[in-house]
C-alpha cells in the first residue's frame, strides 16, 4: 500500500470518527416518539445510525437513509421528489410540498459550508429549498452537524442565515474565532 493510501485511509477513519461523535451528540436532543426532519449529507447519516433506544420518526430527503444500518425503533418516512445523482438526494418541488404537510419536533441538517457572517450555505440551489422548507415546519431546534472542515466556508447558495439556527454540533478542530462568532449571533456552539 503506498504512502498516499495508508494517508487517505487514515485520514476517512478519522472523518468517520469525527461524525460519529458529532452524530452521538445530536441523539441527546431527541424524545420518543418525535418526527425529525434530517437532509442529505453524510454526517447526518451517522446520526441515524446512533439513534438508540427511541421510537422516532425521520423524515428525510436523503437516498441513502433508508439503506443506512438503524435500530428498530427508527422508522424512515422517505420524501419523494426529483432525485439528484450527486447528492444522492431527493429535491424540488414535490419534497417541499410534502415536507409542507408535516411539522416535525426538530430538524437535524448537514452542511457543506457554514459561516458566522453569511450562514448555512450549499453547492446545490434545489437542496436550499429543502432546507428552508424543513427549517421553517419545525416546531423545536433546528440542529445543523458539521465538523470542522466546513466552519468558515462559503459555498454558492444560501441555505438557511444562522438567526433561524438553534445549535451547531462540531468537533474539537473548530477554530475558537468562529465559535465565539457563531454564539455572538446567539447560536449555541457545542464542540464534541
Amino acid at each position: 500500500m503506498s504512502l498516499i493510501s495508508r494517508a487517505f485511509r487514515k485520514w476517512r477513519v478519522l472523518c468517520r470518527y469525527r461524525a460519529s461523535r458529532i452524530g452521538d451528540k445530536a441523539c441527546e436532543y431527541l424524545k420518543n416518539d418525535d418526527i425529525i426532519f434530517m437532509n442529505s449529507g453524510s454526517t447526518v447519516l451517522f446520526f441515524q445510525e446512533a439513534i438508540r433506544d427511541k421510537h422516532v420518526t425521520v423524515v428525510t430527503n436523503n437516498a441513502r437513509a433508508p439503506f443506512c444500518s438503524r435500530q428498530p425503533g427508527v422508522e424512515i418516512l422517505s420524501l419523494g421528489g426529483n432525485y439528484m445523482e450527486r447528492s444522492k438526494s431527493f429535491v424540488g418541488e414535490i419534497t417541499v410540498n410534502t415536507i409542507g404537510g408535516i411539522y416535525s419536533n426538530c430538524t437535524i441538517l448537514g452542511v457543506k459550508a457554514l459561516d458566522p457572517e453569511r450562514g448555512m450555505t450549499t453547492w446545490n440551489y434545489q437542496e436550499c429549498g429543502v432546507n428552508a422548507a424543513m427549517i421553517g415546519h419545525t416546531r423545536g431546534k433546528v440542529i445543523l452537524l458539521a465538523d470542522h472542515s466546513k466552519i468558515g466556508k462559503v459555498s454558492n447558495y444560501v441555505s438557511s442565515s444562522l438567526d433561524k439556527i438553534d445549535l451547531i454540533i462540531t468537533d474539537s478542530g473548530c477554530d475558537p474565532e468562529a465559535i465565539a462568532a457563531f454564539r455572538e449571533k446567539g447560536v449555541e456552539v457545542i464542540v464534541v
